[in-house]
């Protein structure tokens, strides 16, 4: 009500929405005496809350804690809250299941930012102009209209932009329009989808976008400054394409007349009123984005009402583009925009070195806190302070990188189910069988407990077995490759068995004690598609098969326009293996197999 109506004074809004919520408060049903409280059907809306809040709520009561031994100096929290059941063991008994964790595919994000791109290519003069239509009309006091200069502007069959903020209390309007303020809310969350897709960056990086903040180099690339909030805490330059250079020319003119008059430099700042600077149009992503999506005709993913979308999940849709949707492509990019020295150390670091932290730091903490708060030093206590935040610090990038790699999994997954995507190589069909194992189970389970020959009833339980099983289980692309990996990095049986490790254990001189340590994990320096295909923790699904057919198309080119002989035959050896290997690696057969 209030974006419908922006030129609302301040007092009116306030008193607005005290009635608003008074109503509210009089009809809420709170649940009846006699309401069984065991039927969750029938439990009050705050316990739902809680149970989907819990884990928020149990960190500020660990926090308040920690906090009571060193800067409170009143109401201290005098024991433990997690003496006698840790955090952990308090969540797996009360948490409510939150479902399916949002993860913003490739294809999907690629759909999104070309429904911003497009719509900012095409509509974003028409809209400025609409808009300068309308400070320069209300300036004169006259009511505001189209002028023949924007009219023009508008897309040949698109949506007509009304000069107006709001049409009062008449629901009313032409066909095929929209008011300038639902436009100007459409452009600010496709230029936001734009930053956030090529920036991977967060909602504060994001809102960051200054007057001034694109650079281009000597050497050509091109440089956005976007403020970092959780390392750096502070503006750091991007590297971002060209297409940027549109996206922040647009917000510098739509916001040109709203910086001059606040004295700022904020890009999604825009002004209804100049007189009345508190009052913005709404730039609230979390909300207009899906509203911009649903214009632009872009359809939500599959299987899903809306797109529910997030600036966050384009921060790690970008990682997840690159390393599960960009299969054999450099990962350098990845490198660069997560601020890694090396494109492995992404994998590295959160599928080994990670955890064993993570259980490294549980350990230690656990023997310092069973001894009493009395006969702790002031140097055991910050250590423990000090472990606690990294421990939280850990847990948190755990389980960014985790969550994605199990969406990827399961996608896979149901893909082998549906029939929509087929594997080779030993590790595909292993996974294959498992596939079709668990699908098993889980009709077994539905006839025995379900009375209804429902279909649909298969969807819920079997896309949990597969998450279980992700979770228990490997799968990752192979950097550099159209190849995935089901090596498990944890299982010396695996590294032994690992073809990659195989040819990096050949240039070692057994007999040398060079210090190095041992391979914990697959290495992608030496794997190719033609390795990861014969290696029997090798999986090639639809666009690793054509990958190997192209290589296998490559080197029969290759000899048959061989210089001398003896490189003809030996390109003809080359493409003979190749075909072999492929030819044992599948595919499954439609009983599962091998």
């Amino acid at each position: 009500m209030i974006d419908a109506n922006p030129r609302l004074s301040i007092e009116e809004v306030s008193a607005l929405k005290s009635a608003l919520e008074g109503e509210a408060g009089e009809d809420e049903d709170v649940g009846q005496p006699d309401d069984d409280p065991d039927d969750p059907d029938r439990r009050v809306a705050s316990d739902l809350k809680v149970e989907r809040n819990l884990h928020g709520y149990l960190e500020i009561l660990e926090f308040l804690f920690r906090l009571s031994g060193r800067e409170l100096d009143h109401d201290r929290m005098e024991s433990d809250p997690f003496s006698e059941m840790s955090m952990d063991a308090i969540l797996t008994r009360d948490r409510r299941s939150a479902g399916r964790t949002a993860t913003l595919l490739p294809w999907d994000m690629m759909r999104a930012m070309t429904a911003a791109a497009r719509f900012v290519a095409t509509y974003s003069q028409y809209i400025i102009s609409t808009f300068r239509d309308l400070r320069s009309f209300d300036q004169e006091r006259v009511k505001s209209f189209e002028t023949p200069s924007s009219s023009r502007l508008m897309p040949k069959g698109g949506t007509r932009v009304l000069p107006l903020w709001n049409r009062g209390g008449s629901d009313d309007r032409p066909e095929n329009t929209i008011l300038l303020d639902e436009a100007v809310r459409h452009l600010l969350a496709a230029c936001a989808i734009l930053i956030a897709g090529f920036a991977a960056r967060r909602d504060i990086g994001v809102r960051s976008a200054h007057y001034g903040c694109l650079a281009e180099k000597e050497n050509g690339l091109l440089f956005m400054s976007i403020y970092i909030g959780k390392t750096d805490k502070d503006r750091v330059d991007i590297p971002v394409p060209a297409i940027l250079k549109t996206v922040v020319q647009t917000l510098e003119e739509i916001s040109a007349d709203t910086r001059e008059a606040k004295g700022t430099k904020w890009l999604f700042e825009v002004a209804f009123d100049l007189n009345k600077l508190n009052r913005l149009v709404s730039s609230r992503f979390h909300q207009t984005i899906d509203a911009f999506l649903k214009f632009a005709g872009a359809a939500p993913p599959e299987g899903q009402d809306s797109w529910n979308l997030s600036i966050h999940m384009l921060r790690r849709g970008y990682g997840i583009w690159y390393f599960y949707g960009l299969t054999g492509g450099s990962t350098d990019a990845l490198s660069m925009m997560y601020r890694h020295n090396d494109p492995n150390m992404t994998r590295i670091y959160f599928t080994m070195a990670l955890p064993g932290e993570i259980n490294r730091l549980k350990s230690e903490l656990d023997v310092r806190l069973r001894s009493s708060v009395a006969n702790r030093t002031k140097e055991d206590q910050d250590w423990i302070d000090s472990a606690y935040d990294r421990l939280s610090y850990l847990k948190s990038h755990q389980q960014a990188f985790d969550e994605p790699r199990c969406e990827i999994f399961v996608e896979k997954m149901l893909g082998l189910w549906k029939g929509t995507e087929s594997v080779i190589g030993v590790g595909g069909k292993a996974l294959y069988n498992d596939v079709q194992a668990i699908a098993e189970r889980a009709m077994a389970s539905i006839r025995i407990g379900s009375r209804a020959n429902d279909p649909g009833a298969l969807q819920t339980p079997l896309l949990q077995r597969f998450f279980d099983y992700a979770k228990t289980h490997f799968l990752e692309p192979v950097l550099g490759t159209n190849m995935w990996c089901a090596a498990n990095p944890h299982d010396p049986q695996h590294r032994a068995n690992a073809e990659c490790l195989k040819l990096k254990g050949r240039g070692n001189a057994p007999w040398k004690k060079d210090g190095r340590p041992e391979d914990l994990m697959p290495d992608f320096d030496f794997a190719c598609n033609r390795v990861c295909v014969g290696c029997r923790f090798g999986a090639a699904f639809n666009d690793g098969q054509r990958a190997l057919q192209e290589e296998v198309e490559e080197h029969r080119r290759a000899a048959g326009d061989a210089a001398t002989a003896s490189l003809k035959h030996e390109g003809e050896l080359l493409l003979a293996e190749l075909e072999a290997v492929i030819t044992r690696a599948g595919p499954v057969s439609k009983g599962g197999n091998i």
